[in-house]
């Protein structure tokens, strides 16, 4: 599977590798600013349920998100 998704990446003309970096970089920080999170509420990974988790992952998605499209309209404007 993986040589398929490279050479779909290929045919696309997408550096695979620096596709996959760009990827493990966004989950890492989103991962951390998960762990910040559950600092401040004062708990730790194995004490929360994954509804939790997801609803934090889903907030710091939504942020980047908003931040992404604030900075895209700074530019054109």
């Amino acid at each position: 599977m993986l040589f398929a998704v490279v050479n779909l990446a290929r045919k696309c003309k997408i550096d695979a590798e620096s596709a996959l970096q760009r990827a493990t970089n966004k989950f890492l920080a989103r991962f951390n600013q998960l762990e910040d999170e559950l600092r401040r509420r004062g708990k730790r990974l194995g004490d929360v349920e994954l509804a939790e988790m997801d609803a934090i992952w889903d907030r710091i998605k939504n942020d980047e998100a908003r931040m992404t499209n604030a900075q895209g309209m700074t530019k054109h404007e």
